[in-house]
């Protein structure tokens, strides 16, 4: 579910305007940090974290958009470690690729990230302007 969660919110704002997720803080703005997130890696460190999230998102929404539109950073925040994803708009519609192998359409409105219908994410598509 937590990595349904970080990729269709990473699909949401590259399919809007971009933005920032914060994995390891609260939505009050507190640190709980990914210490124990990393000894669930194979390699039980901060380069194996970050390598786990790189897969899992190019897994999810491609690796050519993953490559170009995605930064990935483990930064301290309030003395604890967190991840930084930070995440360009996209230049044309991505679908992602969900753990049951099923393509969603998701989009960022506001501070939520909703999945659509086909016939939402068709108007939303056409009607989106995807320069950057």
């Amino acid at each position: 579910n937590i990595s349904d969660n970080i990729v269709r919110t990473v699909a949401g704002f590259l399919n809007a305007d971009g933005g920032t997720l914060f994995i390891g803080v609260s939505d009050d703005g507190d640190a709980y940090g990914l210490e124990e997130d990393i000894k669930l890696t194979r390699r039980k460190d901060l380069d194996g974290l970050e390598n786990e999230l790189n897969q899992l998102i190019s897994f999810s929404v491609s690796k050519e958009v993953s490559a170009a539109k995605i930064r990935i950073s483990l930064p301290k925040f309030q003395g604890r470690v967190i991840a930084k994803v930070e995440v360009m708009k996209a230049n044309s519609p991505v679908f992602m690729k969900t753990s049951r192998l099923q393509n969603k359409f998701y989009v960022r409105i506001g501070n939520a990230t909703n999945t659509m219908s086909v016939e939402s994410a068709f108007n939303y598509i056409s009607q989106h302007d995807w320069s950057n």
